[in-house]
């Protein structure tokens, strides 16, 4: 049988719309404990709204030894990407496998001109103990196998 994708990774909030509106200043994704979900590996998904001309967007991966990230964040080599401003209603995505600290987020770095973050998850993958168990930030799940064309 055909297992679920949803049994096998947990989706985390990183950044709510609510939370990346029209702006100039950083945006700090939540702080992400795998082990909390006894996995290694991430893949931060983070989508675009209305970037303004000029803007100067960019995106990267912290760790720290913390989950509420009150030590020392630093960054993690090599994860920094540009985001120009022509990238309206672009997704961009940093997966991170093996990372240095079981502590990781995901920073929108934005100045010059307003950028809106329209959102951001952790997609969290190599779960060891299935099926995943989605988070409290996680509305609604269902899973269908088999079904037939009809009402939905």
């Amino acid at each position: 049988m055909i297992e679920a994708l949803s049994t096998r990774i947990v989706v985390v909030p990183a950044i709510l719309p609510s939370e990346g509106v029209a702006g100039v200043t950083a945006v700090n994704g939540a702080g992400l404990d795998l082990a909390l979900y006894g996995a290694d590996r991430v893949l931060m998904v983070v989508t675009f709204g209305v970037i303004t001309g000029l803007a100067a967007t960019s995106i990267k991966a912290q760790v720290d030894s913390q989950v509420a990230f009150g030590g020392s964040p630093a960054d993690i080599a090599g994860t920094a990407q540009t985001v120009a401003d022509d990238k309206d209603d672009k997704t961009f995505l940093i997966d991170l496998i093996n990372p240095p600290s079981q502590y990781v987020r995901l920073v929108v770095l934005r100045a010059t001109q307003n950028a809106v973050v329209a959102g951001a998850w952790y997609l969290v993958y190599g779960v060891r103990a299935r099926p995943a168990a989605q988070p409290a930030g996680i509305a609604g799940l269902e899973i269908h196998r088999d079904k037939i064309a009809g009402t939905a």
